[in-house]
């Protein structure tokens, strides 16, 4: 058990991953070594990220977003409250499934996992050349990476996004990315107007054996999310400030808008009425362990001062209007 986190990691209500000696299946999730338990502490709502998880799920172009349970914690004897109990974003059958880079690996052409984040602070890192945007090498292990594998993934990703920069957008899609996978990831990053994204914190992709990056998996929904129904779609955040001048690319995110938003009302609704009521009780008694009151001048979520139900309220009425906002913006794309 270790504390995880970078900008929560100081909070008195402590997130943290747990690995065990062999791979098991938790709460009817599939069976894996690592998981993360979620405090949620800046959400007064506490599923920010169970619904964003959700609504990545119901997402045809992402192959894969972590499954999560809530429940209430005893650690050593000592009820540290309700917390979110979640894949880890790590490789393998169940997770991202990529046919990794290894110790056995004749060639570097396989797949790996990256994380742009702003807090840069992986073993194997690299800013990319155009946009000083910030890389980290998630998988394979540090010590299966050396200089000259991460020249190699430097060079590819750099390729990507002077491709993008120069508007040869049919040799992005053929040789780069995976289109699908980027249209469903920017679709909820817009849904939840996650500000994470558009200052690059938790932003995954993976490039698999076939050569193609894939946007995802989703990460990072407990903070400054379904908070305002207007503001900025994907298209300011990262590599969508490009694609958004691909006239494929904004034909298929209208279409693929079209498909994805039907399965969203009344589902994601009743989600949301769903969980909230599970979870409920062990809510409001995590109040009483963590008081708003005492620590919310940090937030920004906007409902801190909120009962837990109106919080939820809140949520759901700005996903609503939210919802409304894509499908007129996007209809005049």
């Amino acid at each position: 058990v270790r504390k995880r986190g970078n900008g929560t990691a100081v909070y008195p209500k402590v997130a943290f991953n747990v690995k065990f000696d062999k791979k098991i299946p938790l709460l009817g999730m599939p069976k894996n070594k690592r998981w993360c338990f979620l405090a949620n502490f800046r959400d007064r709502t506490e599923i920010r990220n169970a619904v964003s998880f959700r609504m990545g799920q119901m997402a045809d172009g992402l192959e894969w977003t972590p499954e999560s349970q809530f429940a209430d914690v005893v650690l050593n004897g000592k009820h540290e409250g309700l917390y979110q109990i979640t894949e880890k974003i790590n490789t393998g059958k169940n997770r991202v499934n990529i046919d990794e880079f290894g110790a056995d690996s004749a060639d570097f052409n396989i797949g790996y996992l990256l994380e742009l984040d702003s807090y840069y602070d992986e073993s194997w890192k690299f800013r990319t050349a155009l946009n000083g945007w910030p890389v980290n090498i998630k998988s394979p292990d540090e010590e299966l990476c050396d200089s000259s594998f991460l020249d190699y993934i430097s060079t590819f990703y750099n390729e990507f996004e002077s491709c993008l920069e120069n508007g040869a957008f049919k040799s992005a899609s053929e040789r780069y990315y995976d289109m699908n996978s980027f249209i469903d990831y920017g679709l909820v990053q817009s849904l939840t107007n996650n500000g994470e994204f558009f200052n690059i914190y938790s932003v995954f992709c993976y490039r698999k054996k076939d050569g193609k990056f894939y946007a995802g998996p989703l990460w990072d929904f407990d903070y400054r999310t379904f908070n305002d129904a207007g503001g900025p779609l994907f298209t300011d955040g990262i590599w969508y400030r490009y694609l958004v001048h691909d006239a494929d690319f904004v034909s298929s995110v209208k279409s693929r808008w079209e498909s994805y938003r039907s399965k969203l009302d009344p589902y994601i609704f009743n989600y949301i009425d769903s969980i909230s009521s599970v979870i409920s009780r062990s809510a409001h008694v995590d109040e009483t362990i963590y008081p708003f009151s005492k620590y919310m001048p940090e937030f920004q979520n906007g409902d801190e001062t909120l009962s837990f139900e109106d919080a939820v309220i809140k949520m759901k009425t700005v996903l609503g209007d939210r919802i409304a906002y894509m499908d007129e913006i996007i209809g005049e794309w």
